[in-house]
């Protein structure tokens, strides 16, 4: 019962946000996109939590997909989905690879190598120039399928939308499913 609210209540959400994403000025919008980046971390740092880790480098993934996102962006691949599907797989298998390292620490052992994993990344691309250093990359306005909107600021953040939505159902997904109740589980024994 509890999901099926859930489902209904994000759908509604999503659909309104969406709709009024084309009728509020660019700097709402702005700050619109800045909410659901910011909730996004919030809500994989809940994912976290629930499994009885806390993690302090969790900006390590956010910033290995936005320059992935960048460095494919100058190899010319400009498409939205591709971009996004590239860039998440590509820090899943960051993600995987630091997770077999870090897998039997907790507290604040694997809060602290999270973060130092986080400031070896930061470290790296603040002394390397051609990445940007400290000012990063320009990326140009992505395509939806080879359709590149006329208005870059309405149309470019629905698709934003769409993701925020499916990340406010993950979370409910994956501790109702069998792997999230092993990891409540195991987060409460403290083992």
């Amino acid at each position: 019962m509890w999901a099926d609210r859930t489902i209904v209540g994000v759908t509604i959400g999503v659909v309104l946000i969406a709709v009024a994403n084309f009728l509020v000025p660019d700097w709402i919008r702005q700050i619109g996109l800045l909410s659901m980046a910011i909730g996004s971390v919030a809500l994989g740092l809940l994912v976290l939590w629930r499994s009885g880790l806390i993690s302090f480098g969790h900006a390590l993934f956010y910033g290995f997909s936005a320059y992935g996102v960048a460095l494919l962006n100058y190899l010319g691949i400009r498409d939205a989905f591709v971009l996004v599907i590239v860039s998440a797989a590509a820090s899943g298998l960051l993600a995987w690879g630091l997770g077999f390292l870090v897998r039997r620490y907790r507290a604040i052992f694997f809060a602290l190598l999270t973060m130092a994993f986080s400031m070896i990344l930061y470290g790296v691309l603040a002394k390397t120039e051609r990445f940007g250093s400290t000012d990063g990359l320009n990326v140009h306005p992505p395509t939806f399928l080879g359709y590149a909107p006329g208005r870059p600021g309405s149309a470019n953040h629905t698709v934003p939308v769409l993701f925020a939505g499916d990340l406010c159902l993950d979370p409910g997904r994956t501790t109702l499913s069998g792997f999230g109740s092993g990891a409540n589980d195991h987060g409460r024994s403290g083992k």
